[in-house]
């Protein structure tokens, strides 16, 4: 019988809504069979369309049952050839609506010791001491983050990160006190977390974490967790704790201060040290010289080996060297060492964490050093589009001047692999443009989001039937190409939701609301729109939630079994073994012992939140500076009349999402207009001066030769009523221009075009030119143009970062 795969949990009113058949016949079905849409009560038919024929992935065929335009809200049943689905509803918040208390809050508690002195069943915290403070007499309570004494600083993080979320978007669907809890919640995470800072006389570590706060002792049980401290949490733990800070200054300024004083000193220490230490590399391993009391602000090494520690064979992950990860994550020979210098995945977040502190407090210092991570970041990235791999580019070589090893999305394994299992994200470059858009660096930064955006994030979404974010790419042609499973220690479930939530960060940005379907794809992964469950002959595929207990058909692990629990999921290897990549096919597997860990759990809280959130809509309206009353129409493609204030301001919320159209103001005799996506979650704010606005475009030649002469130009419009003097600024990103700066002088409806010299750069690449307009009252417009450089030669060699 062939494999139906639907959401258990429901799909949005507005959103795309798709099921699958996977089969290894593919002549299950014929191409375009019909299915039926069902009401679940009276089993009339809401809809009725054709299947469409994806072609073949991991093995199996698979064929896409898109209904997408059925709107009404209502339980639903999907039906073909004789196979129904479970029910599911249709409506504005079906996933915030199913169990998410269970998932977001009643899971923490379940691993959550609340200070008592000992604890051990039902996924608890089991020894006492080591989560208390140097006195002895507070707890720092926790919950545990899996089924070992596990509080790992990147799941605490994605758990508060994604209960802020939660709590931003979402708090008026919760009762008093579970808003009350949720806020608890974030304090606890973001408390654990500054509690695992270490403080020490030497800068290379005054400030960094331990890597964990439950384990590494003889106390806890916990032996092969080991004293770990690298340098991805001091990152990690910047953009956590200034969202913290955020969170909580509302209601708690005093506990506030201390997360943004926290993330001040880990940024102090990272940027003193921007290289990892030898001892960081060493292979996780107990210290029983540690007191958890007396030792809590000492940090130290001191490892105790054990015998299972100097025989791989008694190693539960089957190799002892952190080098021996890491050649496997990397496709490396074998007498490849990894460089001491710092990851493309560790800068990401840590530009990401210095943009929100230069946000949060104006220090210089803070920029000086994002502009200085964002330029080597930049040129990492893999550019050169005649060589993609299976038509993907626009990722990030890993490491300075490696062409070869590509960044990994999802790493957890040990050492300096403990933790990095936050996805890869352009969050930070989408802050500097908004804090520093007239920078001379505004087009590198554009350009790194738009190659991200369009040729790795879209294009690889193509390669799989379910559109989901692959985990990395590899060069070699014996098992090269997009990897979506490949050969991680357990699976990679948490790296879905962070591509939801990064998605929809990105579709706000750009006000793009093509990129809300992928971040749905992703984000339903865990509501089983998923490779599913396979029977045991590996010949059927049963639609299942990723959520324990939650849904109508649910993996269950058999391990922690707690309500709203989300377990490792689909990887290509055996659970906690690592399998060289040119021995493994990408294909998704669930054999092993999963375990339900809350980096999975709360990613999905976060996005499902965001995703299920209203569009806001903010209009200031301005002439000559004084605020003025405004007629506002929308068009998403129907009407929707509103108005600017006295004080030129409105702010709309309820306007349908998932729609594309324009957004018009009237003052007067004169009406501006410009393009609208509503994207769920998604914030614009549109300022109009009716008296000094600005169109802009940008045009640029589609192909340029390396070091050629070519000629753009740029238009601008003076739609204001006032005459315009100041000047159009320009960036490049992979072209020289001849002049960054050229002034204008227009009356009211005029426009003039202008012609841009610049010359084709060394890489072959995509290149950007950006462009603003600068007056007394501020930029009044941006645009950019693009296109590609290709080589003189017939034939060129693979690109150097």
């Amino acid at each position: 019988m062939l494999s139906l795969l639907s959401s258990q949990l429901g799909y949005q009113t507005a959103a795309t809504k798709r099921g699958y058949v996977r089969d290894l016949n593919r002549h299950v079905i014929p191409d375009e069979t019909e299915f039926e849409i069902r009401d679940a009560n009276d089993g009339s038919i809401a809809h009725r369309s054709k299947t469409s024929y994806w072609g073949e992935k991991w093995k199996s065929h698979w064929w896409i049952l898109d209904f997408s335009a059925l709107t009404t809200p209502g339980t639903y049943r999907l039906e073909i050839a004789g196979c129904k689905s479970n029910p599911f509803p249709i409506g504005p918040t079906p996933l915030v609506d199913c169990d998410m208390v269970d998932i977001a809050l009643n899971q923490l508690d379940a691993r959550h010791n609340h200070g008592e002195a000992a604890t051990y069943l039902n996924g608890q915290l089991r020894f006492p001491g080591r989560w208390m403070t140097p006195d002895g007499t507070h707890p720092q309570g926790i919950y545990r983050d899996c089924m070992s004494n596990f509080a790992e600083i990147e799941s605490v993080g994605m758990t508060t990160t994604g209960l802020i979320e939660l709590d931003r978007h979402q708090r008026h669907k919760f009762s008093e006190r579970d808003q009350e809890r949720i806020r608890d919640y974030i304090v606890l995470g973001a408390d654990c977390i500054v509690a695992s800072q270490r403080k020490t006389d030497d800068p290379k570590t005054n400030g960094r974490f331990a890597h964990s706060i439950l384990v590494n002792t003889k106390h806890d049980g916990c032996a092969w967790a080991g004293n770990v401290y690298n340098w991805h949490d001091m990152a990690y733990a910047i953009v956590v704790l200034c969202k913290a800070y955020e969170a909580v200054r509302s209601f708690d300024v005093a506990k506030a201060q201390t997360y943004l004083d926290s993330a001040i000193l880990a940024y102090t220490c990272a940027a003193t040290r921007p290289y990892h230490l030898t001892e960081e590399y060493e292979l996780p391993r107990r210290d029983d010289a540690y007191d958890p009391i007396k030792d809590y602000d000492k940090a130290c090494w001191t490892p105790m080996l054990e015998d299972f520690r100097t025989d791989p064979g008694k190693f539960a992950f089957g190799v002892n060297n952190y080098q021996e990860y890491a050649r496997m994550f990397y496709d490396k020979p074998a007498d490849w060492q990894e460089p001491t210098t710092l990851k493309t995945r560790e800068m990401l977040p840590f530009l990401h964490g210095c943009t929100l502190l230069y946000r949060l407090t104006g220090e210089r210092k803070y920029l000086d050093t994002a502009l200085e991570f964002a330029a080597s970041i930049a040129g990492r990235q893999f550019t050169d589009w005649r060589h993609p791999i299976e038509g993907v580019y626009g990722t990030f070589y890993e490491f300075e001047g490696d062409h070869q090893a590509f960044s990994v999305e999802s790493g957890q394994a040990g050492g300096q692999f403990m933790g990095h299992i936050d996805a890869l994200n352009v969050n930070g470059f989408i802050e500097l443009l908004r804090l520093v858009p007239e920078h001379p660096d505004a087009a590198k930064w554009l350009n790194v989001i738009t190659l991200y955006t369009d040729h790795y994030v879209r294009t690889s979404a193509d390669l799989n039937p379910l559109r989901i974010h692959p985990l990395s790419v590899y060069r070699d042609p014996q098992h090269g190409g997009v990897k979506f499973f490949m050969n991680l220690v357990h699976g990679a479930t948490g790296h879905y939701g962070q591509m939801a939530g990064n998605l929809l960060e990105l579709a706000d940005f750009l006000n793009d609301g093509s990129l809300v379907s992928l971040a749905e794809a992703n984000l339903h992964v865990y509501t089983g729109l998923n490779p599913g469950v396979p029977s045991p002959g590996n010949d059927s595929w049963r639609a299942a939630t990723l959520i324990n207990k939650v849904g109508p058909s649910y993996y269950n692990t058999g391990g922690e079994s707690i309500k709203g629990g989300v377990i490792n999921g689909f990887r290509a290897n055996r659970n906690w073994f690592l399998t060289p990549i040119a021995q493994l096919p990408d294909a998704p597997g669930l054999a092993g012992g999963d375990e339900d860990w809350v980096a999975h759990s709360h990613p999905y809280v976060g996005a499902a939140a965001r995703m299920e959130a209203p569009f806001a809509l903010r209009v200031e309206t301005r002439n000559d500076g004084e605020p003025v009353p405004a007629t506002v129409c929308v068009r998403v493609p129907e009407s929707h009349a509103y108005a600017t204030d006295a004080q030129g301001g409105a702010t709309i919320t309820d306007l349908p999402c998932n729609r594309t159209g324009s957004i018009s103001v009237q003052y007067g005799a004169r009406t501006i207009t410009r393009d609208l996506a509503t994207i769920p979650g998604g914030t614009l704010r549109w300022s109009v001066d009716f008296a000094h606005y600005a169109g802009l475009s940008l045009e640029v030649p589609e192909r340029l030769q390396q070091k050629a002469e070519a000629t753009g130009r740029v238009t601008i419009r003076n739609l204001g009523s006032a005459s315009m003097r100041g000047r159009i600024q320009l960036s490049a990103s992979g072209v020289s221009l001849a002049t960054t700066a050229m002034n204008i002088e227009l009356a009211p409806g005029n426009d003039e075009t202008i012609p841009i010299i610049f010359r084709g750069g060394d890489r072959v690449m995509p290149y950007l030119v950006y462009a603003i307009v600068k007056t007394d009252q501020g930029v009044l417009a941006v645009a950019a143009g693009s296109g590609r450089i290709d080589t003189n030669s017939a034939q060129g060699g693979l690109e150097s970062p």
